[in-house]
């Protein structure tokens, strides 16, 4: 449990500082304050985590009833944290054929004009045996909205900031036969192109949607022993 501990203790610090600092690009950010440090050192990982874990230690595999069984859950949950909930609902082509997906992204203050995003994807891999996929993903997702509902107090403010946090939980990472640029990464590949096709105003100025992302930090694969990086 120790390594998995350092990981949400770098998570949290990493989301700490720059959301402290309420800056944008080139600025420096902010000194960890005594509360926020007492937060990350006493995290209740075994009563508070792993219930979550649990919910999510299941197959999701994509058009399955588990698949969203977990989607809504994922979405309620952070509903019920105070974040505004987007349902990015889109169809896909797949060498099995069409699906219909979701990315569940999480605001805090979705009219910010800068957001610090972590992201992870809620699918699971079509295996020929029971796969749950623990560190591919369930584990990351258990971090985002552990982390979501822990700090619930300490981000209120940032409901209202310019500089606010977006969590995305994306649908459609793993391949259906084969990995390649096409069967794979049909959540974010929509979502980037959609947000790069949505205009943003700023400042007098016209951009997109990704102009938006301040910083953005990919869980994967977490969750094992030993990990290394």
């Amino acid at each position: 449990m120790f390594p998995l501990k350092w990981a949400f203790m770098t998570i949290q610090i990493v989301s700490i500082v720059l959301s402290q600092s309420f800056g944008f690009r080139n600025k420096q950010g902010a000194i960890i304050s005594r509360d926020s440090t007492n937060i990350l050192c006493h995290m209740d990982i075994e009563q508070q985590f792993n219930p979550i874990l649990d919910e999510i230690l299941i197959e999701r595999v994509v058009g399955t009833d588990n698949h969203e069984f977990i989607k809504m859950y994922i979405s309620e949950e952070m509903k019920n944290y105070g974040w505004t909930i987007e349902l990015d609902e889109f169809k896909a082509s797949t060498p099995k054929g069409i699906y219909n997906m979701t990315n569940v992204v999480a605001t805090l203050n979705p009219l910010a004009d800068r957001y610090i995003v972590v992201a992870c994807h809620y699918d699971s891999k079509l295996m020929k045996f029971i796969f749950v996929g623990a560190t591919d993903s369930a584990v990351p997702c258990a971090m985002m909205m552990y982390m979501a509902r822990s700090l619930n107090q300490q981000l209120e403010a940032f409901k209202n900031s310019p500089l606010s946090l977006m969590m995305v939980f994306f649908d459609g990472e793993e391949a259906f036969v084969k990995w390649n640029k096409t069967d794979s990464l049909y959540g974010s590949r929509h979502l980037a192109s959609k947000m790069e096709n949505t205009k943003f105003f700023h400042r007098g100025r016209q951009l997109n949607q990704l102009y938006r992302i301040e910083f953005l930090m990919l869980l994967d694969l977490l969750g094992t022993k030993n990990p290394k990086f």
